[in-house]
């Protein structure tokens, strides 16, 4: 798969409305400004360190369906 030996290096968590996702090292705020710049339904914002963005999500709902979504798409 195109994604195999970058997804060993992300995970994906969800803490109610709050998604967590790793991301290798220094592509952090990358990975939160393309995620700020996308039409994602229920996406409030998000803080970006080095290897880490917080998501914040309308409802726990969203969150989940956000979730389902990115960890389809790495398989």
């Amino acid at each position: 798969p195109l994604y195999s030996s970058a997804a060993s290096d992300v995970y994906k968590r969800q803490a109610q409305n709050l998604v967590v996702v790793k991301t290798m090292p220094g592509l952090g705020s990358a990975a939160g400004a393309a995620l700020d710049d996308m039409e994602i339904d229920g996406f409030v914002g998000s803080l970006a360190g080095d290897d880490t963005v917080l998501l914040i999500m309308r409802t726990n709902e969203d969150a989940e369906t956000f979730l389902d979504e990115i960890r389809s798409m790495l398989e």
